[in-house]
């Protein structure tokens, strides 16, 4: 590096202080370039590898055929990609993504499960029953939604809590005046009351 690259102009006759001041100047600027760059070294040199991210918050029983538009690769450096980090749109999995997504959370392969109930873990089974609208409809009756089960007969009783609804009609699509078939994600332990009841005409589904 020339002295003119640093803004040092030759020292004038009986002025011998320029060199030496440049000298110290060069040292300064190079331990300053080694210690500033020094911390960021591993991050820089450390290989970056492709990895599926959120780009949108994406909730939980979203099938992973709709998230094309909500999803990006992103390069991130190895040491923060976790187990199992989804690297392509070919390696991602058919089926639902199991939890909420936010942006930026990375797509791995124990995010999806093969449908709505699965996702929900073991000791779960779907079951569809046939109730009029306003068993079920409401505020709460939608996709995605938590119900408690009742038995509304001579007397009314909770069969199970907290079951989910994983498919339903459209709420602007009901007929007040007609049944719809609603299926739900239930503990198999619950089965055989909740198809007593709804054989029965006897099902109530209230918001969890």
């Amino acid at each position: 590096m020339s002295r003119s690259s640093l803004g040092i102009r030759r020292s004038a006759p009986g002025r011998n202080f320029a060199a030496p001041l440049g000298a110290g100047l060069l040292v300064m600027v190079g331990t300053y370039l080694l210690i500033g760059t020094s911390g960021d070294s591993t991050a820089a040199n450390e290989d970056l590898l492709p990895s599926i991210v959120a780009i949108e918050p994406i909730a939980a029983g979203t099938d992973t055929s709709e998230l094309g538009g909500v999803i990006d690769i992103r390069m991130l450096p190895a040491s923060a990609r976790p187990d199992g980090a989804l690297s392509d749109l070919e390696s991602l999995p058919q089926g639902v993504l199991t939890s909420d997504l936010v942006v930026g959370q990375q797509l791995l392969k124990s995010s999806v499960a093969l449908d709505k109930v699965d996702a929900l873990g073991g000791g779960f089974v779907s079951v569809s029953v046939r109730v009029d609208a306003q068993r079920w409809a409401g505020p709460y009756g939608s996709t995605g939604d938590r119900v408690d089960i009742y038995r509304a007969g001579e007397t009314t009783q909770l069969i199970v809590s907290d079951v989910v609804i994983i498919h339903a009609p459209l709420l602007e699509d009901l007929d007040s005046r007609a049944e719809s078939i609603v299926t739900l994600a239930v503990p198999e332990t619950a089965v055989t009351n909740i198809i007593t009841a709804a054989s029965q005409n006897e099902i109530w589904m209230v918001g969890a």
